[in-house]
């Protein structure tokens, strides 16, 4: 879909460049034609909407650029992250800001001042505009005047974060449902069968107000893995859910559960239970989800080794190196991993990183039509003189 409002560009400047783009056509070009380019544009600008939820969409920033501001950010050593929840009016304005951490006062000023400038289009419930809160991410680099901002859904309607818009979601009284249970199951698969794709079942469930399961349907899965659909629909009938609740009323729903299987777990599977589920290992917590849309990625790149702890390192000299260094990294859609920038200006770390992650293999991420996509994210490497780099890749921790 295509939106109007393109990136850096307010509506009222989109406005009055349309209007002198119409009146140069309406000089050149027949009045049947200029009817016709304008109801190109208004069926184009219908047409781009923001993601929509139970009848509920968050709202969304006009603009998802910075907006600039004479306070400057404080010097910072590392590239660093800061978590706020911001109060929308009816009318789109920001009206509070509340950090999750403590800030110095510098610190806190900066970001009041940019994001106090910030425009939204409002969220809309059953046709209504509502007050809404939403969870921003702001990524302050040392090198850049400007920071990053992350919203949950951009200007122009694109998810940049499954689980911060499920968090956006909860923060305007829409608790979603959850796997309260999930029994054991089987994968026959072995890692020589596998082509480097995500073997995965994704099953479509409607859930009644008490959230048991009234129906299940295949909605896809990979060719590997289409022999286990069965199996999983089968295994979601002796799962226990919790319900949808909106503003505290439980409600029924349609969501999807999404079962990844990693050929590096043992079969059959351990029991799942909510009590285990937040403290096991990042495959454990990743192999089955439960997703109340299919909106965004259905799945980010999952490591192709069970033991993601640690990189060793080939070369002598870049084993002296010591400290923790935040990169962003690129992984194609074929799972190969690359560093784009680190939080450090040295280049012997960037280039230590670089070889480290390009020796390591990833199941691309994918939408949910089952192809793979490109994915830019965050991890922390830590080196501590010697041949392990330690490594946290900050999409799996959820």
């Amino acid at each position: 879909m295509i939106s109007l409002i393109s990136r850096g560009i307010g509506r009222k400047d989109m406005e009055r460049s349309l209007v002198k783009q119409l009146n140069i056509l309406i000089n050149l070009l027949t009045a049947g034609t200029v009817a016709a380019i304008c109801s190109c544009l208004i069926v184009q600008s219908i047409a781009a909407e923001p993601p929509l939820y139970q009848g509920y969409s968050l709202a969304v920033p006009i603009i998802s650029q910075t907006p600039p501001t004479d306070i400057s950010m404080p010097f910072l050593r590392k590239e660093t992250f800061f978590k706020v929840i911001v109060s929308i009016t009816e009318n789109g304005e920001t009206e509070s800001l509340n950090f999750s951490q403590e800030l110095s006062s510098q610190v806190e000023e900066y970001l009041s001042s940019i994001l106090s400038q910030i425009e939204y289009q409002p969220a809309v419930y059953l046709g209504s505009q509502r007050s809404c809160r939403l969870p921003l991410i702001i990524v302050a680099k040392p090198r850049y005047r400007n920071s990053e901002i992350v919203f949950p859904v951009s200007s122009n309607f694109e998810l940049s974060d499954n689980f911060l818009y499920y968090e956006a979601l909860s923060l305007n009284q829409f608790e979603l449902p959850e796997i309260l249970t999930f029994p054991k199951y089987y994968c026959g698969l072995k890692r020589s069968d596998l082509l480097k794709i995500l073997p995965y079942v994704l099953v479509k469930l409607s859930l009644d107000s008490a959230g048991n399961v009234l129906k299940t349907e295949n909605f896809s899965a990979s060719l590997r893995a289409k022999a286990f659909s069965s199996q999983i629909q089968s295994a979601s009938l002796w799962s226990e859910f919790s319900p949808l609740k909106i503003e505290g009323i439980a409600r029924p729903s349609d969501c999807y559960l999404l079962v990844s299987f990693l050929p590096q777990l043992h079969y059959p599977t351990k029991k799942i239970t909510a009590q285990v589920r937040d403290t096991s290992h990042w495959a454990e917590r990743w192999r089955v989800l439960l997703l109340p849309d299919t909106v965004g990625i259905m799945v980010p790149p999952l490591p192709l080794e069970l033991n993601i702890g640690s990189i060793t390192l080939k070369k002598q000299k870049q084993r002296l190196l010591s400290g923790e260094i935040l990169a962003t990294i690129s992984i194609d859609s074929l799972g190969k991993a690359r560093v784009l920038s680190t939080d450090k200006k040295d280049a012997k770390y960037h280039r230590a990183i670089n070889s480290a992650v390009s020796s390591v293999g990833f199941f691309p991420a994918m939408n949910f039509r089952g192809k793979p996509q490109k994915f830019t994210g965050k991890a922390r490497f830590h080196f501590t003189r010697s041949a392990k780099v330690r490594v946290e890749y900050l999409w799996l921790d959820f």
